[in-house]
Formats: structure tokens, C-alpha cells, sequence
């Protein structure tokens, strides 16, 4: 025999509904089963070269890997070439201007003679 509703105050007349749970159940299931297919279609469709190459535009289609790290360490050292002939060579900065570069080493020479030959507290001029 079951028991009515109002004979015990404050509980559940009937039993959970198993009809109710396996509707739950289920749509939990195929909610998940469509999040999943639908984070592999993005990620496939996130692998395709041609749909990447029209993102980039004219830049062509850049990829990581040893080639790149390679332009990048030539550029670099392109980069430190051009600064070390720089530090170490003469040159004009503005002919016009009369402003001329000279070797480092020959600057710091010539700025040490100088402070050297300049009376002690006497700033620079």
C-alpha cells in the first residue's frame, strides 16, 4: 500500500519518475556528444592551409619551424655585423653637418687624454 501525500507532511508522495531520469540521461549525452563533435570540426577546420593563407593575406602563409628560426638568426646577425662595423670603423653620420663617427676605442682614447689633462674639479667642458 502506498502512502498518501498528506500522511506524511514534508515528503514526496511517489517515487522518482524513470522515464524522467532516462530524458535526462539522454540529453546530457547527446548534449555532450555535439560539444565534442563540434570542437573537432573547428579544430580540422583551424587545419586547413587554405583557409589560413587567406587570413594572412599577401604575407603568404607563415609557419614555426627551423626555417623561420633561421631568417630570424640571419637578420640577427645581419643586425650585429652592421652595429660592430659601426663601433669600429670611421665614418660620416652628416657630411654636411661635419659630423663624422670614429672607432670606439679611439673615442674612449681620446676622451680618457682629455680628462686626464683637465685640472682636477674642473668640469668638462
Amino acid at each position: 500500500m502506498k502512502p498518501s501525500a498528506s500522511a506524511n507532511p514534508g515528503h514526496e508522495g511517489s517515487d522518482a519518475s524513470l522515464k524522467l531520469i532516462g530524458i535526462i540521461a539522454v540529453s546530457l549525452v547527446l548534449g555532450l556528444a555535439s560539444v565534442l563533435l563540434s570542437a573537432r570540426w573547428l579544430v580540422r577546420a583551424g587545419d586547413n592551409p587554405e583557409r589560413r593563407a587567406g587570413e594572412l593575406g599577401s604575407r603568404g602563409n607563415f609557419q614555426h619551424g627551423p626555417d623561420d628560426e633561421t631568417a630570424i638568426a640571419e637578420a640577427w646577425a645581419d643586425i650585429a655585423a652592421q652595429t660592430q662595423l659601426r663601433l669600429h670603423t670611421y665614418g660620416w653620420v652628416d657630411r654636411r653637418a661635419g659630423i663624422a663617427r670614429i672607432p670606439i676605442e679611439r673615442a674612449m682614447d681620446l676622451l680618457a687624454t682629455r680628462a686626464a689633462a683637465r685640472p682636477e674639479g674642473k668640469p668638462a667642458p
